[in-house]
């Protein structure tokens, strides 16, 4: 194996092809039959194209790549369905009759490498996700099963996902969460649920602050006692939305019961004594079963905005969206990658995480309505005083994200790009 990446005349850049190649998963045709390579747990199906040049496809957010030849004939591996869409990026290889092999060859090499590298630093953890039933605890246990041991609770709505224990747990209750604890052993804890109807939680403050707060006292208690890691999910509706875009220094101002409640989680979670990562993200949408079944949560909340919206189009029905209030919807898909990442790292803090750009709800409704095929002209404009709203929101709250980014190697999306990714699942859910 004396030829490397170099043999390659590569776009996007080299760099990003290493970066990728630790969850990389190899597809093609080798004399028109599959031979199957096991690298520390993973299959790479191997084959050799035809002729001198090969499409790398990009599978959803994740960084699992497919090689077709070029009469684009992909080999779909066990988690795929024929039907994915992939995102197809040319590279041509210098020397078909001499380089062809060894290149497909050492770039198995070089994942094998890359995932041996990832599972001294990515332990098969036990991992424990409370709010599994929820879009995000859903999207992130279903993410992790193929990686960890993972455990996911549920309260009010019953949740099954492949490869995941489900476990009833109300965090409320002090006693059920340290025997969850006990008897799971956690290496690490995301904890995604909480009160989110954010106008509920203004006429039900005693509650709020039960399960916002109080109930993080009983998570962060049972991490210090199991020595677990805990990601903890807040919020953008901390601040106050006056400075208009801020990082993680700017001090927070929530402005109603939502945001005060998940700020005094925040400092829980600092001064627990525990190893912890705060993620701040907003208006999290994506596919969840249990909303399209119409499954409301605790605080009667049914579903997500875009999941809402599209329920409307569908029917033919106008919406009115706010042109003065911006924020940065995040994918959920994308969110779940970012906070996996956070179980793995030894970097502790608090993290911006919402999606890359900021937009205003107008907008946002605008481009679901482009990107599923829907009349422009059902969703109208509107201000929010047009609304009765019972709690007051930060009229433009956008976060700065590089931080995260950086920190651990998640590209967070833009509207555009993470609502393409969920019309591209559309198939896979609706059958």
């Amino acid at each position: 194996m004396s030829r490397d990446l170099d043999d390659l005349q590569l776009f996007p850049s080299r760099d990003y092809l290493i970066q990728a190649a630790r969850f990389l998963i190899i597809s093609a045709y080798f004399h028109r039959s599959l031979q199957h390579h096991k690298t520390v747990g993973l299959a790479f199906e191997m084959a050799m194209p035809s002729t001198n040049h090969a499409w790398i496809a990009e599978r959803q957010v994740g960084l699992n790549y497919l090689v077709f030849t070029q009469d684009f004939s992909p080999v779909v591996p066990h988690d795929l369905s024929e039907k994915t869409p992939f995102i197809k990026i040319l590279f041509q290889l210098r020397d078909s009759n001499t380089v062809e092999q060894r290149t497909i060859t050492n770039l198995l090499f070089l994942s094998a490498n890359y995932l041996k590298d990832s599972q001294r630093t990515t332990p098969n953890m036990r991992l424990l996700i409370i709010g599994g039933s929820g879009l995000l605890g859903y999207k992130t246990a279903k993410l992790a099963a193929n990686k960890h041991q993972t455990f996911a609770t549920y309260n009010y709505r019953p949740v099954k996902i492949r490869g995941v224990t489900e476990l009833k747990l109300d965090k409320c209750d002090r006693t059920a969460v340290e025997q969850v604890f006990q008897k799971i052993k956690p290496q690490a804890v995301i904890d995604t649920a909480a009160l989110h109807n954010v106008d509920y939680c203004e006429t039900h403050e005693d509650e709020a602050r039960r399960v916002n707060v109080e109930a993080t006292i009983n998570v962060a208690e049972a991490c210090r006692k199991s020595d677990a890691k805990l990601i903890f999910l807040s919020t953008d509706y901390v601040f106050d939305g006056k400075k208009k875009c801020y990082d993680e220094a700017d001090e927070p101002n929530p402005i109603n019961v939502y945001g005060k409640t998940k700020l005094e989680a925040e400092n829980v979670v600092k001064s627990a004594g525990i190893q912890y990562v705060i993620s701040r993200p907003a208006v999290i949408y994506g596919w969840n079963p249990g909303e399209l079944a119409g499954l409301k949560s605790s605080s009667g909340k049914p579903m997500n905005f875009v999941i809402w919206a599209l329920a409307k189009l569908k029917n033919g029905e106008q919406i009115k969206a706010v042109t003065d209030q911006y924020s940065q919807p995040t994918l959920a898909d994308n969110l779940a990658e970012l906070l996996l990442a956070m179980t793995s790292s030894d970097i502790q803090g608090t993290f911006h995480t919402a999606g890359k750009f900021c937009v205003n709800r107008f907008d946002f409704t605008l481009k679901i309505a482009e990107t599923f095929g829907f009349p422009n002209d059902l969703v109208k404009p509107a201000k929010s005083d047009e609304f009765k709203q019972v709690a007051r929101r930060p009229r433009t709250c956008c976060l700065n994200v590089q931080k995260a980014e950086k920190a651990f190697g998640v590209k967070l999306l833009s509207v555009q790009e993470g609502l393409a990714l969920m019309k591209s699942q559309q198939t896979t859910i609706e059958h």
